[in-house]
């Protein structure tokens, strides 16, 4: 699996752009990191689709306790 992915976010048939990667924590885990501008507690509230694009379209969990967010300074979200 390459570990550089395209993610969209549709809301309200608008659809926003962003980017991220995958990180190897163990072996069978691999953890998605992003910006906060682009999924936040925000994001995760509203209804939504994430669609997750590398080699294939992935699909995640949207529970908001797999995700922690680093909002100022660093603009960070990692989904673990």
């Amino acid at each position: 699996m390459k570990s550089i992915c395209k993610i969209t976010i549709k809301v309200n048939n608008t659809h926003q752009f962003g980017t991220g990667f995958f990180m190897n924590i163990f072996d069978s885990f691999k953890s998605l990191v992003t910006n906060y501008h682009v999924i936040n507690e925000k994001i995760l509230k509203e209804n939504i689709e994430i669609g997750i694009w590398n080699e294939k379209k992935l699909k995640l969990n949207l529970n908001n306790r797999f995700y922690k967010f680093f909002e100022d300074p660093m603009d960070i979200t990692v989904k673990i």
